[in-house]
């Protein structure tokens, strides 16, 4: 599952720009976010600081909709992307949430 909202991210930062090897961290603390982008990589080849291609990125990102991602936050020199908790729970169960109360009971 968490493979497929890394394509999701992957391929959104792609449309906006960013080149070369995507890969994602898992920040230290879920205030921080649930998937993080690290920006070095992208800022040495545009040599700027890594801080601010990250809010770059983030004010780019922003712009586009994808319904499993509810925010994203620029945090030092990582993308922090914080997951939609309910369509998380529709790619999980495939569907509706509301479809199927009483599951967890």
């Amino acid at each position: 599952m968490l493979q497929n909202i890394e394509l999701k991210i992957q391929n959104l930062l792609q449309n906006v720009g960013v080149k070369g090897e995507i890969e994602f961290t898992m920040p230290p603390n879920p205030e921080m976010g649930d998937l993080a982008f690290v920006c070095f990589d992208v800022a040495k080849r545009q040599k700027k600081n890594p801080a601010d291609v990250a809010k770059e990125i983030a004010g780019r990102v922003t712009g586009y909709r994808l319904q499993v991602i509810e925010n994203v936050r620029a945090v030092g020199p990582y993308v922090n992307f914080f997951i939609n908790p309910q369509e998380l729970v529709k790619m999980v169960l495939g569907g509706d949430p509301s479809a199927r109360r009483g599951l967890a009971q």
